[in-house]
């Protein structure tokens, strides 16, 4: 099999120098209600080059001035118009099966996803023109 690993079921290719870094510079903001979660993609994203910052809540790090994505869960919707008026980049990681149209215009990835599908989808964001 090479440099391919499987475990159980899943592929996993190596990741290549310039998917590494993808992500360096950027910061992204995750608002998680569970840490685990929180703590997964942050280790996936910092893996990848990235600055995370985590909260479960609104906070002050809304008007952090430097993010360039958020993952948010759907509790965030007053936080997800915040950042698209600000032009940042949203991405929402849900476990609710039915979302209501207000939320149309963000990319979802449902509960339970692996964290790579949720950080390809703030990478193929943060790299539209």
């Amino acid at each position: 099999m090479g440099d391919t690993l499987m475990l159980r079921s899943v592929w996993f290719l190596p990741m290549s120098h310039s998917l590494a870094n993808r992500l360096r510079g950027r910061t992204v903001l995750i608002v998680q209600r569970r840490w685990v979660i929180a703590r997964t993609l942050a280790d996936e994203l910092k893996a990848r080059g990235a600055q995370v910052m985590l909260t479960d809540t609104r906070s002050a790090l809304a008007d952090h001035p430097h993010v360039s994505a958020v993952i948010l869960d759907s509790t965030s919707r007053d936080l997800c118009w915040h950042f698209q008026a600000r032009g940042v980049p949203v991405v929402l990681y849900t476990g609710r099966a039915k979302i209501d149209d207000r939320w149309e215009a963000v990319p979802i990835v449902e509960k339970p996803a692996l964290p790579e599908e949720v950080i390809a989808r703030v990478e193929e964001l943060l790299t539209r023109p």
